[in-house]
């Protein structure tokens, strides 16, 4: 049956995609606790966030089209709209109930828990979080380009990304930077050239803000 809300065919006595639709709030804001550090959750929660048209085009392509490429000046809501994107693919899963796992993480503190395996400590090897930050079937990498750059950070960064790459799993990256300048600020072309053939490249103009005036 065909539901006369959504217009999805329907095996049960209700919708049962309408009955998610009614229970997404709740896992949303569940998910966004589990996700997001907590300055993001407070823009994502502004009731004069504006969403932009590219998410929602984004989030309807083919899974291997989807990795996007973000870069703009400081507050031009580019974690923002990473945050969103990756918030309406979790919905997408949830109204469809599947699963999906999702992870997003700064580039620095992604370097720096690799560097923290090194420590007797650690629980994790550098080689488990390659892996993990490999194969999350969709992750967003921010503020790439503010980390520092070395020979074995580009080495770490270029793995992951190329790994992703070949497995056709979906990335977001943001930046303050164009491709161009980000092969500058890292002394090495391999990641810009990586991600030129995995994203859509989206620049968020001067007049591009994370909320609506």
């Amino acid at each position: 049956m065909k539901c006369k809300i959504c217009g999805k065919e329907y095996k049960r006595k209700t919708c049962e995609f309408c009955e998610r639709e009614k229970k997404w709030k709740e896992t949303r804001d569940k998910f966004r606790k589990e996700i997001f550090p907590p300055r993001l959750i407070q823009d994502l929660q502004s009731p004069n966030l504006i969403i932009p048209i590219f998410i929602s085009r984004l989030v309807k392509m083919k899974r291997e089209k989807q990795s996007i490429y973000i870069h703009g000046i400081t507050g031009s809501g580019k974690t923002v709209f990473a945050g969103l994107l990756l918030e309406e693919w979790k919905k997408i899963y949830f109204l469809e109930n599947q699963s999906l796992n999702t992870h997003f993480i700064s580039v620095p503190l992604l370097l720096g828990n690799l560097r923290n395996t090194f420590s007797e400590k650690s629980e994790s090897t550098e080689m488990d979080l390659i892996t993990f930050y490999s194969q999350v079937d969709k992750l967003i990498l921010d503020d790439l380009g503010t980390e520092k750059s070395s020979d074995w950070a580009l080495q770490s960064l270029y793995i992951i990304i190329n790994n992703r790459y070949e497995n056709l799993k979906p990335t977001v990256f943001t930046s303050n930077f164009n491709l161009d300048q980000l092969a500058e600020k890292l002394g090495d072309d391999r990641i810009p050239s990586r991600i030129h053939s995995m994203c859509h490249i989206h620049q968020l103009k001067n007049e591009d803000r994370r909320l609506a005036e």
